[in-house]
Formats: C-alpha cells, sequence, structure tokens
C-alpha cells in the first residue's frame, strides 16, 4: 500500500499523526504521492 509505504519513508506512524508537523508534511508526500500516481495511469 503506497500510504503505508510513505509512512514508512517520512517516519511517520499513527501514533504521531496528531503532531501538526509531521501530519502536514507527510498529508503534502500523500498529495504528490497521488498526482503522480494519477499522471501514470493517464499515460
Amino acid at each position: 500500500q503506497p500510504t503505508l509505504r510513505l509512512a514508512q519513508e517520512t517516519g511517520t506512524n499513527p501514533g504521531q499523526m496528531n503532531k501538526p508537523a509531521p501530519r502536514a508534511a507527510f498529508l503534502r508526500l500523500a498529495q504528490q504521492a497521488d498526482l503522480q500516481l494519477k499522471i501514470l495511469t493517464s499515460l
């Protein structure tokens, strides 16, 4: 699952998601991954 892999790469886990900074970084990465996925699937 891409989301789990992202969480591992950013060093975040569900226990840390209530901290604003890591959560913001995680959401940014998730959005980037989502964009990349849309680009790949549209090719």
